[in-house]
């Protein structure tokens, strides 16, 4: 969920509050080089770091040190003074300006931040704007209250569209341009309640990408896995309220729309109430047509594993709901299945070859054929 607006008096500004001049990283400890840098993008231009990369910041225990000693501070005092805290190398430095800087040294990777108002900002060097740690997140805010989330260094307005987050690029030029091509298309980016699943739309085609945030880098949604073309709009749907179930897309055409698996596997289109299965893992998998006659698609999935072993929820089965009010059930390549709310529903508009599958993959006619001769 994105925060509330913050106040003038609860939020920091370079006007009032400074800048980033204030903090010149040192270079060496205990007479050695500091082997970390700054974390940055792939043009190397400076973006704040995500829980991967140095884990909780706001660590109560943690926050509870910096607080006493921002207050209590020798303002006298401008070196840099090295913690160890729970084996975590943080670094402290007061600035000229009377500013408490807070570093944290995490593998290769360090980030400095200022904790005010009992909150960590991070000042962006390019657009010259302070931003804060909400939630894993980092956000910004215009002078109109608006709120902005940060997602790799770009800047998204943030809305919620009935339990979807809609975010649209901030066309705002930065005043100090940053190196490299930075997205400031008009296209929109749709987040799942928890954050764990992105889509991005293309303004110029319709073009859908759905990636998860947190995916490993080698993981095929961490890069974007291609959707579709022509797409105008996504939704995420919930089971039980808080799981993602599927991702609901309608098209720029009027005639078509689509369900999607939450890890973008596999795909079913409807056309005119023909739904049509596609696997988007592996585009050479023929198509498989499921039913003429389609009032809703529902997927159904169950808990699971990814290839790391993390706990994943996968595709278990796709209810086609049918103008007749009968049910065809499908498992996730197409076959035609005993349906997990009762026996599966055949009906004239369920493809012949999806019953023929069903029937030969029966463990019921499987053992009459191997117990009866003819």
């Amino acid at each position: 969920m994105p925060p509330k607006p913050l106040d003038p008096g609860h939020r920091m500004d370079p006007g009032r509050n400074g800048d980033g001049r204030g903090i010149q990283p040192p270079q060496w400890r205990n007479g050695r080089p500091l082997p970390q840098r700054p974390i940055t993008d792939g043009h190397g231009r400076f973006i704040p770091p995500r829980r991967d990369d140095l884990g909780p910041l706001d660590d109560r225990n943690i926050t509870g040190r910096i607080g006493d000693i921002d207050r209590g501070w020798n303002r006298d005092d401008h070196g840099y003074h090295w913690y160890d805290w729970d084996g975590r190398q943080i670094c402290h430095h007061y600035d000229q300006w009377g500013y408490n800087w807070w570093g944290f040294y995490v593998g290769s990777a360090y980030f400095w931040t200022r904790y005010y108002d009992d909150m960590f900002w991070w000042y962006d060097p390019y657009w010259h704007r302070w931003c804060w740690l909400d939630g894993d997140r980092w956000w910004w805010q215009n002078s109109g209250g608006a709120i902005y989330i940060v997602e790799g260094g770009n800047y998204y307005r943030y809305n919620d569209d009935g339990g979807t987050v809609v975010v649209v690029p901030d066309q705002t030029p930065p005043i100090t341009p940053p190196p490299g091509q930075v997205n400031v298309g008009n296209g929109a980016s749709y987040y799942s309640a928890d954050g764990s699943r992105m889509i991005t739309i293309d303004p110029t085609d319709g073009s859908a990408y759905l990636y998860a945030p947190s995916a490993p880098a080698g993981d095929a949604l961490a890069q974007g896995r291609f959707l579709a073309s022509g797409v105008s709009t996504a939704q995420f749907a919930y089971s039980q309220g808080t799981t993602l179930q599927q991702i609901n897309l309608t098209f720029s055409d009027g005639v078509t729309t689509g369900v999607v698996d939450p890890n973008g596997q596999r795909a079913v289109w409807v056309v005119n109430q023909t739904a049509t299965l596609y696997n988007l893992s592996d585009p050479s998998v023929p198509s498989v047509l499921l039913s003429q006659q389609v009032a809703e698609v529902q997927m159904i999935d169950q808990a699971g594993q990814d290839a790391s072993g993390a706990p994943e929820q996968v595709l278990e089965q796709i209810n086609v709901y049918q103008n007749d009010g009968t049910t065809a059930y499908f498992d996730r390549d197409g076959n035609q299945t005993w349906g997990q709310f009762g026996m599966e529903a055949y009906h004239p508009s369920a493809t012949p070859q999806g019953a023929r599958r069903s029937a030969q993959s029966s463990p019921t006619l499987r053992m009459l054929q191997g117990a009866v001769t003819w």
